[in-house]
């Protein structure tokens, strides 16, 4: 598959307001009116998750960073990062990635949601402007420091979406995320609850 070209080309109108929000570190993205308009652009409103009774995936992002946000950055000048955790997540939280000066805005939405006591899968899901992997290696390190400052508990999957539909599913321990939590081999889970 073709690589993203990931310039450090200027912020893009008509965007330009995503990075001016992160960079002010303005935690309150879902305030703007062109949030919602923002989201459904980029992701596809086929996508519902059935770990959030079926919800359109616009809706469980701004639920996400409406609820309990951290403070958003822009990274390199041009890398939104905003995230956050729903009201009623049980310790789940969320990340939204997004290149703004890409005129097709490529955005990531990382979920990681809480399984069983310390037992997480890991979700992500695809703008429509990226049709899968390799993943844009600016997301990956956003990714990454997101989850070391916030992970507590074991990542059991990965799994990527686009489009409303399941990807493929990715080997924790071959994404740098592996886990030492004892002898005890772990069963997988999914995010539908049942075991992988």
């Amino acid at each position: 598959m073709p690589l993203i070209e990931m310039s450090s080309a200027p912020v893009a109108e008509p965007k330009a307001w995503l990075a001016a929000i992160a960079e002010r570190g303005a935690a309150q993205v879902t305030w703007d009116p062109r949030f919602k308009g923002f989201l459904a652009d980029a992701f596809s409103g086929e996508c519902r998750l059935q770990m959030w009774d079926h919800a359109p995936l616009i809706d469980v992002i701004t639920e996400f960073l409406a609820s309990c946000p951290d403070k958003p950055r822009l990274e390199l000048g041009r890398y939104a990062v905003f995230s956050g955790a729903p009201s009623y997540g049980r310790g789940s939280r969320g990340l939204l990635w997004l290149d703004c000066a890409n005129a097709e805005m490529p955005a990531v939405f990382a979920a990681l949601i809480r399984q069983r006591r310390v037992l997480y899968c890991l979700d992500l899901y695809l703008s429509s402007s990226l049709a899968g992997p390799p993943l844009p290696p600016q997301f990956l390190s956003a990714l990454h420091l997101w989850l070391r400052s916030h992970q507590a508990g074991h990542i059991v999957s990965i799994d990527l979406h686009n489009a409303g539909r399941y990807l493929l599913s990715l080997d924790p321990a071959h994404c740098g995320l592996e886990q030492d939590i004892g002898s005890k081999p772990l069963r997988r889970f999914r995010a539908s609850g049942g075991a992988a």
